[in-house]
């Protein structure tokens, strides 16, 4: 569908099941950056429990959605690690080269299960049946190593908010500079590394 609202970043998670809280951890890593005005001005910050529904209603009409999840160990993924997935809408983004569909089932994407029953996938599968994805929608899924009750976030896992918030505050900045300019948005390809700023 075709959207031009503000860009949101979404982090999913609960803040008192450990690694679980690397979505809102995410997320107010990048409210101190947006207070030192990193983030283009008009850029939208929530924090969700990941219900569909209410992901839908958070990225409705954005330009540009970010949602940020916890995402359980396996093979090959160890805590700390961060994988991107682009959601390609296959009726406005299907020759987009650096975009990589999901599997519309209610885990993350094809490696870390996410760490909720339902979540981004499920509401992936339901926005493309309603026609409410966003214009373009990327996911960021960080590998936790605890999801017990409880505050705090591993040691891993909280090395890598910092990182993954100013990789974000990045492609912010890149889908704002490419929205003015009309030119193409340049897109992490999902087998390079990602941007970073210096820290």
């Amino acid at each position: 569908m075709s959207a031009a609202g503000p860009p949101v970043v979404i982090g999913v998670g609960e803040d008192f099941r450990h690694d679980d809280g690397v979505g809102p951890a995410v997320v107010a890593e990048l409210r101190r950056l947006a207070a030192l005005d990193v983030l283009p001005p008009d850029t939208r910050l929530a924090v969700c429990f990941g219900e569909p529904t209410e992901l839908i209603e958070l990225w409705r009409d954005a330009r540009l959605a970010i949602v940020v999840d916890a995402a359980a160990a396996e093979a090959d993924f160890t805590a700390g690690h961060v994988v991107r997935w682009e959601v390609e809408d296959a009726d406005d983004h299907h020759d987009r080269p650096a975009a990589r569909a999901l599997d519309p089932a209610p885990t993350i994407g094809p490696g870390p299960a996410a760490t909720h029953g339902l979540g981004p996938g499920a509401a992936i599968a339901l926005a493309r049946i309603l026609d409410r994805l966003p214009a373009r929608l990327v996911l960021v899924a960080v590998v936790g190593a605890d999801f017990s009750p409880g505050p705090g976030l591993s040691e891993p896992v909280a090395a890598a908010v910092r990182r993954v918030a100013r990789d974000i505050a990045r492609e912010l900045g890149r889908e704002s500079l490419s929205a003015l300019s009309d030119g193409d948005l340049l897109s992490w390809s999902a087998n390079a590394v990602p941007p970073m700023l210096e820290a």
